[in-house]
């Protein structure tokens, strides 16, 4: 299985935890305490925020809360006429959708910076961090949010946010990360990383199951920032079971508008799921548990051999760092890349998964994502997929 950049297997405890959750739920009156407050807490830890939880919304996607950053960046004007947004190119679409929307409302617009090539004049390693550092210093006055993932999603490779950070702070521009490929694999610290906003979706690297994504909002913004969903559950007032009891309780204003303290008050509306939440909470545990220079080490030896052992199919690496839990396979030949359209790319992984191989293709990419129980035997087993299958333009 090399699609753990899509979604990881439920390890067993956090399945048990969805089970007895679910059971619970069966009989509402047997329902366990919220777990809501530990995922915040666990949350945290993982990234180095407040311990206390109050730097944590939680929403149900990542696109949502990508949405609900964007509007707030806009509702303050952050973003306007010639304050514009920069994002990188073919980054995953729910990081940008919101972006586009707000750019044609407000006259501002996307700046993409597109990856990095090669020049034949200088023996500099091309990457995404120089690139995105060059085009703050040529457009930052003219940028409002930077965008930008710690991992790209379609080959794995990786932006050193320390310093995009450092040159965001020297604009006065906002920093806004999408962590869902590298958060819980990879470290990452907002001391480290002073940002604005980061939004991590939990079924990836986080290890727990569809349906929410964890948004750590920079304090400063607490008392500023809206909810995307108008909702009793972020006010203070229905924090208290009386007022729902109360008789008259809404007047001729309405309800009482004033919100939770922290960025609670930025959550999805509704009730926190009550079979989600433990099940989160139990697989922060585990991802809170790991030694990540430990796990980085396991997984970098996978994907090395990847690259050694796909190498002489006519297969090729995008240059520059590369973070150690996923690779792109690009065709690097001629014939290689004249067989493998997108269509193609397509076909093959429909094969691999009939074969019980799972792969995917993104960004003209096989992306291959391992994890910690991968094993060398696998990766035999995929290269021997992939030479059947590209047989044909296989240099002899």
């Amino acid at each position: 299985y090399f699609n753990n950049a899509g979604k990881t297997p439920i390890p067993p405890a956090v399945h048990n935890a969805g089970v007895v959750a679910l059971d619970q739920l069966a009989n509402p009156w047997n329902l366990a305490t919220d777990a809501t407050p530990a995922v915040r807490r666990l949350f945290s830890q993982l990234i180095e925020a407040n311990p206390s939880g109050t730097d944590i919304a939680i929403c149900p996607s990542t696109g949502f809360a990508m949405t609900m950053i964007a509007h707030n960046l806009q509702r303050t004007n952050v973003i306007r006429t010639n304050k514009n947004v920069l994002v990188i190119r073919d980054e995953m679409s729910s990081e940008v959708y919101c972006w586009q929307e707000v750019c044609a409302t407000c006259g501002a617009r996307l700046i993409i910076v597109d990856f990095p090539q090669r020049e034949e004049e200088t023996e500099e390693e091309p990457c995404w961090t120089k690139e995105i550092l060059d085009r703050i210093r040529t457009d930052g006055t003219t940028i409002g949010v930077v965008c930008v993932p710690q991992v790209h999603w379609s080959d794995g490779s990786l932006i050193d946010l320390k310093l995009v950070s450092a040159k965001c702070a020297e604009y006065d521009i906002k920093l806004v990360v999408d962590g869902t490929q590298s958060v819980g694999i990879h470290p990452f610290s907002v001391r480290e990383i002073p940002c604005d906003a980061l939004a991590v979706s939990v079924h990836k690297w986080l290890l727990g199951p569809v349906g929410m994504s964890l948004v750590y909002i920079n304090p400063k913004w607490h008392t500023e920032w809206m909810p995307l969903d108008q909702h009793e559950r972020s006010r203070v007032a229905f924090q208290d079971e009386a007022f729902d009891a109360m008789p008259s309780a809404m007047t001729e204003e309405g309800y009482p508008s004033e919100f939770v303290d922290g960025a609670a008050r930025c959550d999805g509306g509704g009730k926190k799921n009550p079979v989600l939440m433990p099940m989160t909470e139990e697989a922060l545990k585990i991802v809170n548990g790991l030694n990540l220079e430990e796990a980085r080490d396991v997984v970098k030896r996978i994907t090395d051999k990847i690259e050694s052992s796909s190498r002489p199919l006519g297969f090729s690496v995008r240059p520059g760092p590369r973070a150690s839990h996923i690779i792109g396979l690009r065709p690097g030949t001629p014939k290689l890349k004249a067989l493998l359209t997108p269509g193609k790319m397509v076909s093959i992984v429909k094969t691999l998964r009939e074969k019980g191989v799972y792969i995917v293709a993104r960004s003209g990419a096989f992306r291959i994502a391992p994890y910690l129980n991968t094993s060398f035997e696998d990766v035999d087993r995929l290269i021997t997929c992939l030479a059947e299958e590209c047989i044909e333009a296989v240099e002899k």
